[in-house]
């Protein structure tokens, strides 16, 4: 089924994702792609007033002329590019699903300032609401609708999470009647074996020199851990190099089910590899160790590894954030929010 949509063409310019890097001794290495609205990161925009305003961070500031990409002003751009392309004119109605446990009313009012910002610079008379259940929406040969209005764009939120999106909804993102940039692009792209899928091109001559040249430079080597791309030579290569791979779902989130070999007692490394529940849902992959950074702690400065999130939004660069974790204590190769990772914004400057 996923195949068949990068067969009938599949368009890429409406999604939005954000890549996740390690910046290694050997350069930057995408470890994933975090594809959809759903996507984390892109709501901390307010870490930028604040930071501007400590008095620690001032002199810095005083000193160096650096400017902070507005993420969430650049994703409601971007739904509004998108909402445009199958609307006829007219006012534009975009919805955005918020995830399981989030009030909409809540929501919207946090983002209102960057909602309201979107709109002034697109010139588009838009309005952007949020909803929590697709039993709110009526869907018909018309199209969808949300309180008695024409619903342009709609967004899946937690494409994870408790609720799935009405099949009559799939049907008219499909035949062009609502946008949406979580489908069906979500559903093949998010999917972490296709760097696997890269790996395997790049080996057998799939790809022109050029194109394998790149994914060995920026993509750690991925082995899928069944199906019939795997084989005994995967699994010896796993259990006698414990310490340069790591273990992952192929459409796990938050951290969770990542297993960090050089953390790892080589028995319970063992027990891993045999005893994967669905193991072709399951991928190795190369262990890519962060430089390391120091890192604002407490009163003080303390050494940090660090995973840098990178967003696209169709066609406009989004924006970078940054988690980190402490060297010392209890970590274990896993840099993750849900885990315990700070989070920073990125600030760029001329070179």
């Amino acid at each position: 089924v996923r195949a068949s949509f990068f067969f009938n063409g599949l368009n890429f310019s409406d999604i939005c994702f954000r890549t996740d890097a390690i910046l290694t001794d050997e350069g930057l290495k995408l470890v994933e792609v975090n594809v959809g609205t759903s996507i984390g990161g892109w709501q901390i925009q307010w870490m930028d007033e604040s930071f501007r305003q400590f008095e620690g961070y001032r002199d810095f500031f005083d000193h160096h002329a650096v400017t902070c990409r507005n993420t969430p002003v650049t994703f409601f751009r971007f739904l509004i590019d998108s909402a445009a392309k199958v609307a006829r004119g007219g006012k534009l109605n975009i919805l955005v699903k918020v995830m399981q446990g989030f009030d909409p009313a809540g929501y919207g009012d946090f983002l209102k300032q960057f909602i309201a910002q979107a709109v002034r610079e697109s010139g588009v008379d838009c309005e952007i609401g949020f909803f929590a259940s697709y039993r709110e929406l009526q869907i018909n040969h018309e199209g969808t609708f949300h309180l008695g209005r024409k619903v342009h764009l709609v967004t899946f939120g937690g494409v994870n999470g408790d609720q799935e999106p009405p099949l009559e909804l799939l049907r008219s993102v499909l035949a062009g009647k609502i946008a949406c940039p979580d489908f069906p692009t979500y559903a093949v792209l998010s999917d972490k074996r296709c760097m696997a899928l890269l790996h395997h091109a790049a080996q057998n001559g799939l790809l022109s020199e050029r194109e394998a040249a790149f994914v060995r430079r920026y993509v750690p080597k991925t082995y899928v851990l069944g199906g019939p791309l795997y084989s005994s030579s995967v699994r010896d290569e796993l259990l006698a190099n414990k310490d340069r791979y790591v273990i992952k779902q192929s459409n796990g989130m938050q951290g969770i089910d990542v297993y960090v070999g050089r953390f790892m007692p080589d028995q319970d490394w063992r027990g891993i590899i045999a005893n994967l529940h669905n193991p072709q849902m399951w991928i190795a992959q190369a262990y890519c160790e962060s430089k390391k950074f120091y890192g604002h702690s407490g009163n003080s400065r303390d050494v940090f590894n660090f995973v840098w999130g990178v967003f696209q939004f169709g066609d406009r660069f989004g924006g970078s954030w940054i988690r980190m974790m402490q060297q010392a204590g209890k970590y274990d190769g896993v840099i993750n929010s849900a885990r315990g990772a700070q989070e920073r914004i990125v600030y760029e400057a001329a070179r």
